[in-house]
C-alpha cells in the first residue's frame, strides 16, 4: 500500500493470469525502493519514484504516475528519461489528438491552467467569475481551481447560498463576497490539515451516498446522515467494499488495480501489486 495510514485491507483474489500492465511492472519494479511521493499542486496526480534495477545490476529511477479523473483516471510507468514503458489505459491519436499515452512515447503531464486555492486572491477570482459569466457557478468552481470536482463545487455553492444552477453573471456582490468566504473557509481547513473522516448515508434506504474529509452542509437534512467514522482508513474500507468493490467485482470479476479519489483536496492511493508490497 502506498500510505500508512489510508489503507484498504480488502483482499481481492488474483486472476488466473496476471493483466499485463502488472506483469510490466513486476519486471521494472521487482525489489525496487519508494524514494519519494509527490503530489502536482492540488490537482489529483501523484507521482510515486521507484529505484529499482535491472538484470544486469544498474539502478535507475522509475515513475509511477497516478491520475485521478474520473473516466480519465490512468497509471503510468515512465523511466527516468521520461518515455513510457506502458499504461494501464493507453490513449492513441485516434483517441485525443491533444494528449497521447503510448508505450516509447514521451510523457507530457496535463497541462492544467488552474488556481492554487492556497494562493486564492480575491480580486482575481472576481474577475474570472466575469470572464466566464455564461457560465454556471459551480460548474466555474471546478474549472477554475485545481483538484475541485463536481461535489465540492456544490458543497461551496451551498455554503455561499447561491443555487447550483445559477450562473456567474447573476451572482450580485453579495453572492460573490459569499463565495469568496465560503472558499476561504476550505482554504483554512487544507492549510490547517483540519480533516475528519464523514460518511454519508441515506436516511430512507440506508445506502452509502458520499464520503469526505469534512462535513457536507448540502447532506445536513433529514435525508441524509452524516457519520464521524473513527479514521480515514475505516471509512473508505466501508465505503468501497459496500459501494464499489462488491458491484465491480460481481459485474466484472477479479482486478489488481483501483485507483480511488477521496476529494478534490484529499486523495487515497490504493495500488494492489504484489511486486511493491
Amino acid at each position: 500500500m502506498i500510505t500508512d495510514d489510508q489503507i484498504i485491507d480488502s483482499k481481492l483474489e488474483n486472476p488466473t493470469k496476471p493483466p499485463n500492465f502488472c506483469m510490466l511492472m513486476r519486471k521494472h519494479l521487482q525489489n525496487g525502493f519508494i524514494t519519494n511521493i509527490e503530489q502536482i499542486g492540488l490537482e489529483r496526480i501523484l507521482i510515486i519514484h521507484i529505484d529499482s534495477s535491472d538484470e544486469l545490476g544498474y539502478t535507475s529511477t522509475k515513475r509511477l504516475i497516478i491520475e485521478i479523473m474520473g473516466k480519465h483516471s490512468n497509471i503510468i510507468l515512465i523511466n527516468d528519461e521520461n518515455i513510457i514503458y506502458d499504461s494501464i489505459k493507453r490513449i492513441s491519436p485516434f483517441m485525443s489528438k491533444v494528449r497521447q499515452i503510448m508505450p516509447n512515447q514521451p510523457f507530457n503531464f496535463i497541462n492544467f491552467d488552474k488556481t492554487n486555492i492556497l494562493e486564492m486572491k480575491k480580486t482575481d477570482l472576481f474577475n474570472s467569475i466575469n470572464d466566464f459569466e455564461d457560465m454556471k457557478t459551480s460548474s466555474f468552481i471546478y474549472t477554475y481551481f485545481q483538484g475541485f470536482g463536481p461535489m465540492l463545487s456544490k458543497e461551496i455553492c451551498k455554503r455561499a447560498n447561491i443555487s447550483f444552477r445559477k450562473k456567474n453573471i447573476s451572482l450580485t456582490d453579495e453572492e460573490k463576497n459569499n463565495l469568496f468566504n465560503s472558499l476561504s473557509s476550505l482554504k483554512t481547513i487544507i492549510k490547517d490539515l483540519n480533516y475528519s473522516p464523514y460518511l454519508i448515508i441515506n436516511s430512507l434506504n440506508g445506502e452509502l451516498v458520499e464520503f469526505s474529509p469534512f462535513l457536507l452542509e448540502m447532506y445536513s437534512n433529514d435525508n441524509y446522515k452524516e457519520i464521524k467514522m473513527d479514521n480515514f482508513s475505516l471509512l473508505i474500507n466501508k465505503y468501497y467494499n459496500e459501494k464499489i468493490i462488491s458491484k465491480y467485482c460481481h459485474k466484472h470479476g477479479p482486478f489488481r488495480c483501483t485507483i480511488f479519489c477521496f476529494s478534490a483536496v484529499y486523495c487515497t492511493i490504493t495500488i494492489e501489486v504484489p511486486l511493491i508490497t
